[in-house]
């Protein structure tokens, strides 16, 4: 794409000049030349890249995972820019754990892929990246982290161990299975044993009415 533009020595200004508006990303070719005493000088050949369009689409990645217990994370992002190319990347994070209040922390600082964050405290933050092309344009790709403490704790949800947690309301219903589980057990213990004992005690009955029946007899007999 292109323009082909020649324009006249203007009488009396030291310089000429043009504008044009709507023009479409890419790049672009003027070319000028002058003309004195009509005679035309060489053509000169301007390349101008225009580039209004933000740079692709991407979302960072954290290493080990965006739900740890490092409490440096490591933050890796990347995209593409079909026109004027990347220039450099920014980044900033926020902290949005609930129980605080919602903080940015700092300002967008210029970075490296991949970026390790700095010492973070247990909570949930929102990592915001910005990738600025050449021609100034950018793009935010975000990801949300969230850092556990070390071991089991109690938490407003539940027992929390790393990202799993066990809802009260589940801890209460296993607390009711093992303790219907017990009564049922020691009910049905309870039970076999008495069923053994009503058994010897009929075993007895039995033995001791036959013998009560041999003694009648030998009494009859004589």
């Amino acid at each position: 794409m292109g323009f082909n533009l020649s324009t006249k020595f203007i009488r009396g200004s030291s310089h000429t000049s043009v504008s044009y508006s709507e023009v479409g990303d890419g790049i672009w070719y003027f070319h000028v030349k002058a003309k004195k005493a009509e005679v035309w000088g060489g053509t000169s050949h301007y390349p101008v890249q225009i580039d209004s369009s933000p740079p692709a689409a991407f979302t960072p990645t954290v290493e080990p995972s965006p739900e740890t217990i490092e409490k440096q994370p490591l933050v890796s992002f990347i995209t593409t820019d079909a026109l004027s190319g990347i220039d450099y990347y920014q980044l900033k994070y926020i902290d949005i754990t609930p129980e605080r209040k919602e903080e940015e922390v700092g300002f967008f600082r210029e970075v490296t892929s991949p970026y390790k964050l700095p010492s973070l405290e247990i909570g949930k933050y929102l990592v915001v990246v910005r990738a600025y092309d050449v021609a100034g344009n950018f793009r935010e790709g975000t990801v949300k982290i969230q850092i556990f403490p070390e071991g089991i704790f109690l938490t407003r949800r539940g027992i929390q161990f790393r990202e799993w947690i066990l809802p009260w309301w589940a801890l209460i219903l296993i607390l009711l299975i093992i303790l219907v589980s017990i009564c049922f057990y020691f009910w049905q213990r309870h039970r076999t044993q008495f069923k053994r004992r009503k058994s010897k005690l009929g075993e007895i009955e039995k033995k001791f009415e036959n013998h009560r029946e041999k003694i009648l007899d030998g009494i009859k007999k004589q």
